[in-house]
């Protein structure tokens, strides 16, 4: 009896088994038909773009950093990161950045002492203006102080930025009258490693009114204007000044410079005067700035014309 029941329970168990493998499972949801194969659609919004320039959606943060990074044009100097280095500033202000410049040349033999002071603001990211002020002409022995009496209104319009600006003055003299016009075309041309070329300030001044004024040389208007007087010779009707140099980056904070210059006054080459200037400038910050240079107006007459110069900037 034993026996037939433990042979009967031997044969039920496979039934059992095999009726509940052919059960539905109750947990798996009845997809019907086919299997799905194909891949699940993509929404538009995450679908990879057209455009190759710019980052897919859907992968934009997959980490594949290489594959998603975009390339970005390299942006214009503003004033919050306005270079330190001499050689990568740009030839007009930023935008809303303003600077002023007071400058102090020392002419030895003469034993005279100018001040200058320059304002420019930048009106746009290209375009600036500004104003320039001679302070006067102070002999130191023997003691004597002539009024400067001589401004420029200055404008200035970057043309290929980093390379080539236009600059353009109206320099007037106040008593008597006299007023002229300056035009420029200050251009920097970045070489190998830390050296730039530079050059074409102030290339030509012209008469309008009398003479032609150079707002920041008070001696140079004193001696037009004694010109324009009868017996005194000639006043010029335009004066020529081809100027070129260097800039070496010694340090991210310390630009040294060399400058000479061909003057051709009256536009005259009959006793020409070619000039010969180096310096430095310091760089304490973004805003402010130190300098020195030192040079001669005429290399035929070093000791008469000797000049040494003092000059800060400072930008806001």
């Amino acid at each position: 009896m034993l026996k037939r029941v433990l042979l009967a329970l031997l044969l039920a168990v496979p039934a059992v088994a095999r009726a509940q493998n052919e059960q539905p499972d109750k947990d798996k949801p009845d997809l019907g038909g086919e299997p799905l194969t194909d891949p699940l659609p993509v929404d538009d919004d995450a679908s990879a773009n057209d455009n190759p320039d710019e980052p897919d959606a859907a992968t934009t943060n997959l980490g594949d950093e290489p594959a998603t990074r975009v390339a970005r044009k390299r942006g214009r100097y503003t004033k919050k990161n306005y270079p330190l280095e001499l050689i990568k500033r740009p030839l007009t202000l930023a935008r809303r950045q303003a600077e002023i410049t007071f400058d102090v040349p020392f002419v030895f033999d003469a034993k005279t002492l100018t001040q200058v002071l320059r304002a420019d603001y930048g009106v746009t990211q290209d375009f600036q203006l500004g104003l320039t002020y001679s302070f006067g002409l102070e002999t130191l022995s023997p003691s004597h102080f002539e009024a400067g009496k001589a401004f420029s209104l200055d404008c200035g319009y970057t043309i290929v930025p980093g390379w080539l600006s236009v600059v353009g003055r109206l320099p007037m003299y106040v008593d008597p009258f006299a007023m002229g016009v300056t035009l420029g075309v200050p251009f920097r041309v970045p070489l190998v490693g830390k050296w730039a070329l530079h050059g074409g300030h102030d290339l030509v001044a012209v008469r309008i009114h009398r003479f032609p004024v150079d707002a920041a040389d008070p001696a140079y208007n004193l001696g037009a204007l004694a010109a324009t007087r009868p017996g005194f010779g000639k006043e010029p009707d335009a004066n020529l000044n081809i100027n070129f140099g260097a800039i070496y980056q010694a340090k991210p904070n310390v630009g040294v410079y060399g400058t000479m210059a061909y003057r051709f006054p009256d536009l005259s080459t009959d006793d020409q005067p070619i000039s010969l200037f180096v310096g430095a400038t310091w760089a304490k910050s973004r805003k402010l700035d130190f300098g020195a240079r030192a040079g001669c107006g005429r290399l035929d007459d070093v000791g008469a014309t000797f000049t040494l110069a003092l000059y800060t900037a400072y930008r806001l």
